[in-house]
């Protein structure tokens, strides 16, 4: 299965949804908080949970882990032994589970189906939580695993937004159908982010497509429901020079509930970084970025590390490299001088990537596509090593030729 196939798996999407473009006033009834149901209790059912644990010993808490999943409900979620980060091992693998998050070194939270569970991988053991009334197409746990936000699509592919907790199910909001197209590019994403802030008190929601109808594309919440913060479709939008995706999200920060989110000057075609806070209250971080695709926090706090393209493919985009934001000074850097795409760390210093090789710009409109090698770059050094990817073997249904950092849900150091 292609990285292409399963950006169009899981969001089928119109052109046109795209075009709905700024941000709505305050004022405008489409721009006040979706409408919510009332707040409602759920019993768990003592139906079984499915998942099922198998370690290969026990994995010691003092190792860096990462969990692994392609996003295909028959494959397992990996959980990987990545201490030496060239040469990663499965440590456990965790049947029937569609996501998950770790809680602790050696606890991770999961959903499966309509269930939410708890895998011990010390113990061996695995514990149903809850039972949601409806099972997740998507979803997100808060760092200790207490909260549980999921989108939920019925057959004609209207979405609807929850948040669990505590036995409660409240719906954010529900957005009519799309109707469909081919996808898009997995490297010029993320398409869609459920998140919550490390202190637990809210929850980014962002769709880079929405109906005309709405919401917005990027909606922060509380987990009380109510809405701190909306931005239209300019937080991420369609180029027409190269037909590239300007920006895309937002990513938390280290502590509390501060939220770093691009927004596209469509003039000038240069981005605008701001940070909102609690109170819904923004201020400029960096100006005039090119590009800001998957951004991802660097572990000391300081930084974002995402990808952006070149100009050296002037009539099809550019090549992807990655790009280092200082949050203090507002200044970015490229880290890299590989082509590569989606960065992620699995350790304090060491950061994979996903390759990309330069073709044809063909029907997608790109000059480079993913050849299925992960790079490390480790920040000590300045340089970038191929990772053994023989772990990927373990996503049964996977060949490692279609290994992506898109996989890599969560990792522990």
């Amino acid at each position: 299965m292609t990285a292409k196939l399963v950006v169009t798996l899981l969001a089928i999407f119109t052109i046109a949804a795209c075009g709905s473009g700024t941000a709505r006033s305050a004022s405008s009834p489409s721009a006040s908080a979706p409408a919510r149901s009332p707040t409602s209790s759920t019993t768990p059912s003592p139906q079984r949970l499915n998942a099922l644990l198998h370690c290969e010993g026990k994995p010691s808490s003092a190792r860096a882990l990462a969990l692994v999943h392609s996003y295909l409900q028959e494959e397992p979620v990996v959980i990987l032994d990545v201490s030496n980060p060239l040469k990663p091992v499965v440590a456990c693998t965790l049947s029937q589970a569609q996501g998950g998050r770790f809680l602790s070194a050696t606890k991770i939270a999961f959903w499966s189906g309509d269930k939410l569970g708890i895998a011990d991988v010390s113990a061996g053991t695995v514990v149903q939580t809850a039972q949601l009334p409806l099972a997740p197409a998507s979803g997100a746990f808060s760092a200790d695993g207490s909260e549980f936000a999921y989108r939920v699509r019925d057959g004609a592919d209207a979405v609807s937004a929850h948040l669990y907790i505590a036995g409660n199910d409240r719906t954010l909001y529900t957005q009519e159908p799309m109707g469909g197209h081919g996808g898009q590019r997995l490297e010029l994403g993320p398409l869609d982010i459920l998140k919550f802030s490390p202190d637990g008190t809210e929850l980014l929601d962002y769709m880079l497509f929405r109906p005309t109808s709405g919401p917005t594309n990027l909606l922060v919440f509380r987990v009380d429901g109510s809405t701190i913060f909306q931005q239209g479709g300019s937080s991420g939008v369609w180029v027409a020079n190269g037909g590239v995706w300007a920006a895309t999200g937002g990513v938390w920060a280290a502590t509390r509930s501060v939220l770093y989110f691009p927004i596209l000057d469509e003039a000038r075609q240069v981005i605008t970084v701001y940070s909102l806070d609690a109170s819904g209250q923004r201020r400029t971080v960096a100006t005039g970025v090119k590009g800001f695709y998957w951004p991802h926090l660097a572990p000391d706090g300081q930084g974002i590390v995402y990808h952006a393209p070149d100009s050296s493919v002037p009539s099809c985009g550019g090549l992807p490299h990655v790009w280092r934001l200082d949050l203090n000074t507002g200044s970015a850097s490229q880290v890299s001088k590989s082509v590569s795409a989606i960065p992620v760390f699995v350790s304090s210093t060491i950061m994979w990537s996903s390759e990309e090789k330069q073709t044809d710009c063909g029907l997608d409109g790109q000059p480079s596509d993913a050849d299925g090698v992960i790079l490390a770059h480790d920040f000590g050094t300045g340089r970038d090593a191929p990772v053994d990817i023989t772990f990927f073997s373990a996503l049964k249904s996977s060949s490692p030729d279609q290994m992506s950092t898109y996989y890599v849900l969560d990792a522990r150091f």
